[in-house]
């Protein structure tokens, strides 16, 4: 039954206390992701935050949770998902690239203020042209006081961290997207539309391109 037993409860007492010990449980992390009720998936969410804040390499196993919980309805719970990207990137910036959008998109829209903090935070150790043009956005843009100063100290991160991290092009974008969503939405080489009948398309429609020729 492991650190679990008595509920997701257990979960955020044992990322309080040893969050290292979290290692062992990924796959009841994984459960609670899932869970219908708000609450637990907010203590998997404060997990995965503290994981990735402990022991970041190993938290990049949970990539595609935290994802997930980015879109969750709980701002709490959003917070601790971008959150940890954040620790994350700070550690391994290239693995966390591909959410970039999604970080520049939290930044931009979401209602609460320590998400758009912690998405700011993530895009300064991203430090990219996107990054910094989100940033630059924001420090024109952003209303509350508190905000904007992570957004000043997220373009001094990015600037003196001097990280050089690739914007995802065409075809690296396609195989992480294949990785979290099972498809490709766009031709890695004509960037046509494709449709997503039974999985990954056979070919492109096109140029004819065999799709699985590219991942």
């Amino acid at each position: 039954m492991g650190l679990f037993g008595n509920g997701a409860s257990s979960l955020k007492r044992t990322a309080k206390s040893n969050p290292r010990e979290l290692s062992n449980e990924l796959d009841e992390i994984k459960k609670w992701v899932d869970d219908s009720r708000s609450d637990n998936r907010n203590c998997a969410a404060f997990a995965i935050n503290k994981l990735a804040d402990a022991d970041p390499g190993t938290a990049r196993v949970l990539l595609s949770e935290c994802e997930q919980l980015l879109d969750d309805s709980s701002k709490a719970t959003r917070a601790c998902a971008i959150g940890a990207l954040r620790f994350i990137a700070e550690e391994y910036p290239d693995e966390i690239v591909v959410y970039q959008q999604k970080c520049v998109e939290m930044l931009r829209n979401d209602p609460h203020d320590t998400v758009r903090s912690r998405a700011a935070e993530c895009l300064g150790h991203l430090g990219t042209e996107t990054a910094v043009e989100a940033l630059t956005n924001a420090k024109n843009n952003e209303g509350k006081p508190a905000v904007r100063q992570t957004v000043f100290d997220a373009l001094d991160t990015a600037k003196e961290t001097g990280k050089s991290v690739s914007e995802p092009n065409v075809v690296n974008q396609g195989k992480n997207e294949l990785n979290r969503t099972g498809m490709l939405t766009e031709c890695p080489k004509c960037s046509s539309s494709l449709t997503d009948f039974d999985g990954i398309p056979r070919s492109c429609p096109g140029c004819g391109s065999a799709i699985k020729s590219f991942l």
